[in-house]
């Protein structure tokens, strides 16, 4: 490619990155945030309760809620689903049966939430799959292939002829989630996530 694609494809990434930027912010800062085991087991058990529609309780007679109960004190995640149910049928002005209001007075011990590396994988694989997105539709060098990067004679020239060096500027909105994390150490952390994740 000569350098006036270059330079377009380059304008098109970065274009495309501000899109997808803007259009998913919250579901990026969810993300990035990390849904815990907790939250991902009370989806599953909303999930398996089946309120089928938004304006629908869930079903809390008899042996119905005998399941319920089961799945609220012995799945991981059933103390927060117990909580949606709740909030859910009580909006909708439905009674809330005593058993599930006793369960929600004695709250387990809440467990350990996602974790400082987990949060960096979760930026890895994010920055990860937008790195082949940008290779493969816009044609761009996924790294620098700089061992040092401190002595460019222009500073932005990396973010503007690389995927790793426009995703690094991209994720710039959310540094109080990720911390503020300089373009070498990016590009390592998602090189040493890739060997490691190959499936990836």
């Amino acid at each position: 490619m000569d350098e006036a694609n270059d330079q377009l494809n380059i304008s098109d990434a970065r274009q495309f990155l501000r899109d997808y930027i803007e259009s998913n912010q919250d579901e990026i800062v969810l993300w990035l945030t990390g849904v815990s085991r907790q939250d991902f087991g009370a989806e599953l058990v909303l999930l398996r309760l089946e309120a089928q529609k938004i304006d629908t309780a869930f079903d809390l007679s008899g042996i119905a809620l005998g399941n319920a109960m089961t799945m609220f004190k012995d799945l991981e995640g059933g103390y927060r689903a117990a909580q949606k149910v709740v909030e859910h049928n009580s909006a909708l002005g439905e009674d809330i049966p005593t058993e599930l209001l006793h369960f929600l007075e004695n709250a387990p011990k809440s467990g350990k939430q996602i974790g400082r590396s987990a949060k960096y994988a979760r930026r890895d694989l994010l920055v990860l799959i937008l790195l082949k997105y940008l290779t493969t539709v816009f044609g761009l060098p996924k790294y620098s292939g700089v061992v040092k990067l401190h002595k460019l004679e222009n500073p932005n020239e990396l973010q503007q002829s690389t995927a790793i060096g426009l995703i690094h500027a991209a994720l710039a909105p959310f540094s109080k989630i990720i911390g503020n994390t300089d373009l070498a150490s990016l590009e390592r952390a998602t090189r040493e996530f890739e060997v490691k994740y190959p499936w990836f």
